[in-house]
């Protein structure tokens, strides 16, 4: 394999991000040299290159400036890593991340105390950006220090941040995930889900915290990986102090960048909240890389929140060309969440045997008795699985691709999840039968509630069907097989009117008087 290219006339951030600078040759273009003669720390080129000059970043040559110094280099290497050569851990300070009183998220996003973390020292230059020894070729996570993320944003927009994600979208996220909108969770009596639920909450505390769910599956995960890497080694372990902190600011990152993308609807200009959320998404598309070959719960809730956050605007072409897209992460986080639930069947292939691990993590989650996820782990699991199978089948919709974890349009009639969302219907026309004859007055916020979770399914069957549509007209079926899937969509579509219509309406009449909780749920 050839050796990677040094960049000896690259400016700091054309250097840092691997990519090719022009600064050199457009001074040369323009007859202009370098001040004194010199190369490095204040003698920067006088015209700054095309990237920089476009975003309006300062073009210095800052690392340059111990290079040129005879014997600099090695002398920053004893100063920074005096131990490297024995191989001792580097210690490395950075923030301590807080659990955030509005909904138990930790919120990497203020300046707290510190703490000093050890992490282990790396003596290849890994990525090309820092010297041998240095600071940065020190930590995996040093490379993404967490206090660039938040040194330049407002506390306005901080505190924002933290209440608009634990109020509104924590809320939005739970619905959708929650025991009545999962076709996974229901039974065949939708009251039965209140009756037999775990921790006998009320029709309020149904809704699940995404985040505390995501990061108790993924406890459960390394509880049953740890104890089994006798019989079998999975790659799905990442128990370590710093692994375990690098997940958590990528999906606090993560979380940062979705919501702040809704800052101009809510917050006043003047707070300067498009520089922010264009910070917050360029940190937040960085980040990913730490995280994209780290599979875990966690790791796929962040891949999902970057491919729901929009770019900003004013962000060119070449700069979406420069990093991960979001439909990457999304598709990467499919395969992550995919491998994973093959992980809790109790199942490992090693070769050409089939390993049976002698206890799967259902029944370790069981006798560790963990009950602060509001059900058990397979509801936290299938309520996982049917958020990843959402956003697939979303994918496969507007992008115009096959889905992953379904059938196309020859056998989704099989499945067991739109098996189960017809079915819910079914008894969703029996239930409602007399609801319309009882007015406004009788609707509640149980009914409405029941009403707008079947409808939600029901949207994710439409979304199938309509994707089922273009994949036969793309994949060149027979006229008659195309016929028979555009049949089944508009016969969808006809049913969520007659069905779901009727009571939708009347729902949004009474709107203004129902629960705060209702109207966020609207919004699905």
């Amino acid at each position: 394999m050839s050796s990677r290219r040094t960049q000896f006339s690259s400016c700091d951030e054309c250097r840092r991000l691997r990519v090719r600078c022009d600064a050199m040759r457009l001074n040369r273009t323009a007859g202009l040299r370098h001040v004194d003669g010199e190369i490095g720390g204040q003698a920067a080129a006088q015209k700054a290159c095309t990237r920089c000059a476009k975003r309006k970043h300062e073009c210095s040559f800052n690392w340059m400036r111990d290079v040129t110094r005879p014997g600099a280099q090695k002398q920053r290497q004893r100063q920074v890593n005096p131990n490297a050569s024995t191989g001792v851990a580097a210690t490395w300070t950075q923030p301590v991340l807080p659990v955030s009183p509005l909904s138990s998220v930790p919120i990497a996003l203020r300046h707290y105390p510190t703490e000093t973390v050890v992490v282990e020292t790396v003596d290849d230059n890994t990525y090309g950006d820092s010297q041998p020894g240095s600071a940065e070729s020190s930590a995996l996570s040093s490379r993404y220090p967490p206090h660039t993320l938040f040194d330049s944003i407002n506390s306005d927009v901080v505190s924002w941040i933290d209440a608009l994600f634990a109020n509104c979208f924590n809320s939005l996220f739970g619905f959708w995930m929650s025991v009545d909108a999962c076709p996974l969770l229901w039974n065949s009596d939708p009251k039965s889900n209140a009756k037999n639920h775990a921790l006998e909450q009320t029709q309020l505390d149904r809704d699940i915290d995404i985040v505390l769910m995501f990061s108790t599956l993924d406890r459960c995960v390394a509880l049953v990986t740890n104890e089994e890497q006798s019989v079998c080694s999975s790659p799905y372990t990442y128990t370590s102090p710093e692994s375990n902190q690098i997940i958590d600011q990528s999906l606090h990152a993560a979380i940062a960048a979705f919501t702040a993308s809704w800052f101009p609807v809510i917050l006043d200009h003047g707070l300067d909240v498009d520089n922010t959320i264009r910070e917050l998404w360029r940190f937040t598309r960085r980040d990913t890389l730490r995280i994209i070959n780290r599979p875990c719960y966690r790791s796929v809730l962040s891949l999902f929140l970057f491919y729901l956050t929009p770019i900003p605007a004013n962000v060119g072409e070449d700069e979406e060309r420069d990093g991960m897209s979001g439909s990457c992460c999304a598709l990467a986080a499919i395969r992550h969440l995919e491998s994973l639930r093959s992980l809790c069947g109790g199942l490992q292939f090693s070769g050409s045997k089939v390993l049976h691990m002698r206890r799967s993590i259902r029944q370790i989650a069981s006798e560790l008795g963990i009950s602060d996820l509001g059900f058990d782990f397979i509801g936290a699991e299938s309520s996982a699985y049917w958020l990843g199978l959402t956003i697939d089948v979303s994918m496969s919709l507007t992008l115009n691709c096959r889905s992953v974890l379904t059938d196309g349009p020859s056998g989704y009639n099989s499945e067991m999840m739109w098996l189960l969302i017809q079915g819910r219907a079914t008894v969703f026309r029996q239930t409602t039968k007399s609801w319309l004859s009882d007015g406004l007055e009788l609707f509640d916020f149980d009914r409405a509630r029941f009403t707008l979770s079947t409808a939600v399914a029901w949207k994710g069957l439409l979304w199938k069907l309509v994707a089922n549509v273009l994949e036969a007209l793309r994949t060149a079926l027979k006229e008659e097989d195309i016929l028979q899937v555009l049949e089944s969509a508009l016969d969808a579509i006809q049913q969520y009117y007659v069905t779901f219509g009727p009571l939708l309406k009347m729902c949004q009449d009474r709107l203004l008087f129902l629960h705060q909780e209702v109207k966020l749920q609207w919004c699905t």
